[in-house]
């Protein structure tokens, strides 16, 4: 018997555990959410209507090849002390958000513009009519993704990308273009991981084109070009 049945500890519920136990096992469970799964990005296309041209829309019938084999990556969260969305995958896949970015930017600066399945040659572009061939070779592709803290994300995309424009008599000129982004998201599930790293790399890639589409528009050697009479 206890001589003091003031000081006697509260009997406990079954099955109840002690609060800071219960608090250890909430964030234990909370910091393994998300670990081990896969999420799927969705990349849209992200062409540019930012890119301003400096004179009228060349008068040039373009055939478009883009190279994207680059643009894939399987990113796994790079995680702080907290294990926030430790060891969760995220396939990031742009592979075909780059071809109708390239064409979309192009659209407003050219007169036409095809995407062709393959890089033409010198005989298959005059028989078909096209005065340019742009061929874009994605060279640098770098989509991460940072859990911090207990609940924070930063998802970034780096973005390089080589252009090559050919008239009939070859190489014109080549050129590198480059887009950044970075996305950050709070108080989220792992899931809000796979929809920032798709924004951030779309709004790389529309950076990009912003350049591209500058430089097919205002580049000095294409308007010589179809000011001399070389262009149709």
């Amino acid at each position: 018997m206890n001589p003091h049945p003031e000081t006697a500890a509260p009997a406990r519920r079954a099955g109840a555990r002690p609060p800071a136990v219960a608090a250890h096992a909430i964030l234990a469970v909370a910091a393994l959410v998300g670990a081990s799964c896969t999420y799927g990005v969705t990349v849209r296309a992200a062409p540019s209507r930012a890119a301003y041209a400096f004179d009228e829309p060349l008068p040039a019938r373009v055939a478009v090849f883009t190279d994207s084999d680059q643009l894939w990556r399987d990113v796994q969260t790079f995680v702080d002390e907290g294990g926030f969305c430790a060891e969760s995958n995220y396939p990031v896949d742009a592979r075909d958000a780059l071809e109708g970015s390239v064409v979309g930017t192009l659209q407003p600066l050219v007169r036409e513009v095809e995407a062709t399945p393959v890089q033409m040659r010198r005989d298959d572009m005059v028989a078909r009519g096209f005065d340019l061939v742009v061929a874009v070779r994605a060279e640098v592709f770098d989509p991460a993704l940072a859990a911090t803290g207990f609940s924070s994300l930063e998802a970034t995309a780096a973005l390089g990308l080589a252009v090559s424009v050919f008239t009939e008599d070859g190489l014109l000129f080549r050129e590198s273009v480059a887009g950044n982004a970075v996305q950050n998201s709070s108080g989220v599930g792992c899931d809000q991981g796979a929809v920032d790293l798709g924004n951030a790399v779309e709004i790389a890639l529309e950076n990009a084109m912003t350049e591209l589409g500058e430089l097919i528009a205002n580049a000095p050697a294409l308007r010589e070009t179809f000011r001399s009479g070389s262009g149709s």
